[in-house]
C-alpha cells in the first residue's frame, strides 16, 4: 500500500483567500497587542514589592529642628563702657551671677572718687559737730550748776537774815540787797536754762542737717558704686550663653545688646515640617521630640503662617522631665501623630502614590504584573491605607515603574 501524500492547493477560491488574510491579519493584532501591553522581561530581583496587610495606620509627619531656650534674656550693659575683658562666649554654661564681660569706665571712676572723698568729709564735720554740741552741753550744764549752787546758797543767806532781822540783829537794807541777789541768780538760772534748751535745739538742727546732707552724698556714692559694680555684666538667669555681639576694646552705650542667655531647664523645639501636614496641624497637638539622648513629649504652641522650601516651622513646647542631656541647640527628630485609623489595610507606599486618589498600581500575578486602578487614602510616613482595588496579601509593585508605565501587563523572567 502506498503512503498517503498531502499537497497544498496551488490556487484558493475567492473566499477561501478571504479567510487565511483574516487569519494572518488576527495573528498580527493580537501580536501588536501583546508588544503594546506585554512590557520587556525583567527579574523580579530588579523590583521592590509591597504586601497589602490588615493593621492600623498612624497619619504621620516627620520633621527635624534644633531645641531652643523657651526663657531667653537679653544681656545689655547697664551703664556705657569699654570692654575691657570677655568671660563668657556662645555655648558657655552660667549661673544667675556669673560675670559675662568686664566694663571699664574712667569717668565713673572719678565721679565715684569724688563722691567719697566728700562724704567722708562731711562724715568728720558730722562728727566735729557731735563732739562740739556734746561740749557745749557739759558747758551749759556746768554753768547751771554753779548758778544753781550760788542760787541756792544766797536764799539760805537770805533766810537767815530775814529772821534776824525780825529780832532787830539785821538791817532791812541788809535783808533786802540779799531778796534782790536771790531773785537776780533765780532769774539768771532761767535764763540760763532755757539758752541751754535753745541751744541744744539748734546744735541738734544742725547735726540733723548735716546728717541729711551726708545721707544724700551716701545715696548718690550708693548709686555710682552700683553702677561701678554693674561694670561686671552678669547673666542673670542660668543657663547657657547664645550669643556675643561685642569684642574687647568696644565701646558701649548704657542699654546697648551684649549678648543673648537662653535657660536650660525650660527648651522648646523649633521644627520644620512638610508643607503637605498643613491642613492637618492644629495647636495643642501632641509632638514626639528625639535624639539619641532620648525623647521628649510636647505640644505645638505655634504654626508658623509662611511656608518656606516646602516646610512649615512650627514651635513646639516641651513638658518636665526633659532628658538630663537635652540642651539648646540640639538637633532634634520631630514625630507628629495627626490620626489613627484602626482594622484598615496598609500597604508600602509605592514611588510615586497620591494619597486619596486612585493610583495606577501594578499587582503581581505569578510570573507577571498587572496595571490596576488602585483608590488609596490617607497616608503615613511609609504607609498607605488602600480604599479600593486591593485585598489583603495582595502583592504589588512599590519601586519606580516609569520605564513600563505604559504596558497594562508585564512578565518576569525568573519567577
Amino acid at each position: 500500500m502506498q503512503p498517503t501524500s498531502f499537497t497544498l492547493p496551488t490556487k484558493l477560491t475567492p473566499k477561501k483567500s478571504i479567510y487565511l488574510w483574516l487569519f494572518i491579519f488576527g495573528v498580527l493584532v493580537f501580536f501588536i497587542y501583546k508588544l503594546q501591553n506585554i512590557g520587556a522581561d525583567f527579574t523580579y530581583e530588579s523590583i521592590k514589592t509591597g504586601v497589602v496587610r490588615i493593621g492600623t495606620l498612624k497619619q504621620v509627619s516627620l520633621g527635624t529642628g534644633k531645641l531652643q531656650s523657651s526663657v531667653q534674656r537679653i544681656i545689655s550693659a547697664p551703664n556705657g563702657g569699654t570692654v575691657e575683658k570677655i568671660y563668657m562666649y556662645p555655648g558657655s554654661e552660667v549661673t544667675e551671677d556669673s560675670i559675662v564681660i568686664l566694663l571699664s569706665n574712667s569717668k565713673l571712676d572719678s565721679q565715684l572718687a569724688d563722691i567719697e572723698y566728700e562724704l567722708k568729709k562731711n562724715q568728720i564735720l558730722l562728727l566735729k559737730t557731735v563732739s562740739d554740741a556734746q561740749l557745749a552741753l557739759i558747758t551749759d550744764e556746768q554753768a547751771l550748776l554753779e548758778l544753781n549752787k550760788q542760787y541756792k546758797k544766797t536764799e539760805l543767806e537770805y533766810q537767815i537774815v530775814d529772821k534776824l532781822a525780825e529780832s532787830g540783829i539785821a538791817s532791812k537794807l541788809e535783808q533786802k540787797k540779799l531778796q534782790l541777789d536771790v531773785d537776780f541768780y533765780k532769774e539768771q538760772h532761767n535764763l540760763l536754762k532755757k539758752k541751754s534748751l535753745l541751744s541744744g535745739k539748734v546744735r541738734q538742727t544742725k547735726i540733723n542737717a548735716q546728717e541729711e546732707l551726708i545721707s544724700l552724698i551716701s545715696g548718690k556714692f550708693e548709686k555710682l558704686k552700683a553702677a561701678r559694680s554693674n561694670l561686671e555684666v552678669r547673666a542673670g538667669i542660668k543657663g547657657f550663653i547664645q550669643n556675643i555681639d561685642i569684642k574687647i576694646g568696644q565701646t558701649l552705650s548704657h542699654g546697648e545688646k551684649i549678648g543673648d542667655v537662653g535657660s536650660v531647664d525650660e527648651l522648646k523645639a523649633v521644627v520644620k515640617i512638610p508643607q503637605n501636614a498643613l491642613y492637618n496641624l492644629k495647636v495643642g497637638m501632641k509632638v514626639y521630640i528625639s535624639n539619641t539622648s532620648g525623647q521628649a513629649l510636647g505640644k505645638v504652641e505655634r504654626i508658623e503662617p509662611t511656608i518656606k522650601d516646602s516646610n512649615i516651622t512650627v514651635q513646639v513646647r516641651l513638658e518636665n522631665n526633659l532628658p538630663s542631656e537635652f540642651r539648646p541647640q540640639m538637633n532634634v527628630k520631630a514625630k507628629i501623630i495627626f490620626k489613627t485609623s484602626e482594622n484598615v489595610l496598609l500597604v508600602d507606599i509605592p514611588h510615586n502614590a497620591i494619597p486619596n486618589q486612585i493610583n495606577q498600581i501594578y499587582i503581581i500575578k505569578n510570573s507577571n504584573a498587572i496595571q490596576k486602578d488602585v483608590l488609596f487614602g490617607e497616608a503615613s510616613a511609609n504607609k498607605i491605607e488602600v480604599l479600593d482595588g486591593l485585598s489583603s496579601d495582595d502583592q504589588i509593585i512599590i519601586s519606580n515603574t516609569n520605564l513600563f508605565k505604559e504596558k497594562k501587563e508585564i512578565a518576569f523572567v525568573n519567577k
